[in-house]
C-alpha cells in the first residue's frame, strides 16, 4: 500500500482511496462507535455509556466513549475519542487533559464490580467467558486510549501531558466501490508490561497492576529473570491474583516492572 504524507488518499493495488474527513466532533465520534471492531481486532468493543465516579476527588464524575476487552483476556482499555481541530482553541488543556485526568485517576478495583453489572446488561455479553472477565477487570488496571482524527500540530504537548494514555490517529478510506480500509497511526504506545510495587519493604508480598498480561489463569508461580545478573526469582501467585509472593533471591528496590517475552518473564529497568 503507498499513501501520501497529507494522507489525503492512499492506493492499493492502483486502487485510489479517498480519506473521509469529518467537519465535526459527533459524526467522528458517532463513525469510530459504529465501525468500532473495524479499528480494534481481536477484541470485544462495547459503547461504555456508563458513569465513573470520582469520588469526590474531581468536582464531576467522568464517563468515557468506549470500553474495549482483549479477546484472549490479557487486557481491557478505556477508550476516550477526540476530535482534532485548529479552530478549538487550546482543547488539550481545557478539555483533553482535565477528561482524561479524571479517567486515569478512578480507582477501578473499587468500580470494577459496578462496571461488570453494566456490562452484563449488554447485548452482546454472551460472547464473553464471563469468569475470565471477572478476572480480567477485578485484577487488572485498564490501558487508556486517547483517539484523535488527524495528528495535532502540538504532537509532543500532546505524548507529554496524557502520559498515562496510548495516543492514535484512526482514519477510513473509501474507493469509488464504497469498499472501506481503515488505518491506525500510533502518535504513542506503551509497552505490553506490568508494575510491580512492594508496599511494605518487611515483607514478601507484591502487587502487580495487570497480571493478566504476564501470567495465564491459573498459574501458581512464576520465575523472573534479572537481565543484568542472569539472577532468578520465584514468586508464589497468591490468592488474590494481582498479589504475589517472593519465595527466593534479595531485590533491592520495591518498585519493578516486568516483561513477557515467549515464556520468559523478565524485569525491565526503568
Amino acid at each position: 500500500m503507498a499513501k501520501n504524507r497529507s494522507l489525503n488518499s492512499i492506493f492499493v493495488n492502483k486502487e485510489k482511496y479517498e480519506l473521509l474527513v469529518f467537519k465535526v466532533e459527533d459524526d467522528f465520534e458517532n463513525h469510530i462507535k459504529n465501525r468500532s471492531e473495524s479499528f480494534f481486532e481481536n477484541a470485544y468493543v462495547f459503547n461504555f455509556k456508563y458513569t465513573l465516579k470520582t469520588n469526590n476527588h474531581f468536582q464531576n464524575n467522568v464517563r468515557a466513549d468506549l470500553l474495549v476487552v482483549d479477546k484472549d483476556y490479557r487486557f481491557w482499555t478505556i477508550v476516550e475519542v477526540e476530535y482534532y481541530s485548529k479552530k478549538k482553541y487550546q482543547w488539550l488543556s481545557r478539555h483533553v487533559i482535565p477528561q482524561m485526568n479524571k479517567i486515569t485517576n478512578i480507582n477501578y478495583s473499587v468500580q470494577a464490580k459496578g462496571i461488570l453489572g453494566w456490562l452484563k446488561k449488554q447485548k452482546d455479553y454472551d460472547r464473553l467467558d464471563s469468569n475470565k472477565l471477572r478476572d480480567l477487570l477485578l485484577y487488572n488496571r485498564p490501558g487508556f486510549l486517547v483517539v484523535i482524527n488527524a495528528i495535532p500540530d502540538n504532537l509532543t504537548e500532546w505524548c507529554t501531558s496524557l502520559y498515562e494514555c496510548d495516543i492514535v490517529v484512526l482514519k477510513t478510506f473509501k474507493n469509488m466501490f464504497n469498499t472501506y480500509l481503515y488505518t491506525k497511526d500510533f502518535l504513542k504506545r506503551s509497552d505490553e508490561e506490568s508494575l510491580i510495587v512492594k508496599p511494605n519493604k518487611y515483607d514478601k508480598m507484591w502487587l502487580i497492576d495487570k497480571p493478566s498480561l504476564i501470567m495465564n489463569a491459573g498459574t501458581k508461580h512464576i520465575l523472573v529473570v534479572e537481565e543484568d545478573s542472569k539472577n532468578i526469582f520465584k514468586f508464589r501467585v497468591g490468592s488474590i491474583k494481582n498479589l504475589l509472593i517472593q519465595q527466593s533471591g534479595q531485590l533491592t528496590k520495591d518498585r519493578y516492572w516486568l516483561k513477557k517475552a515467549g515464556s520468559i518473564i523478565k524485569f525491565i529497568k526503568k
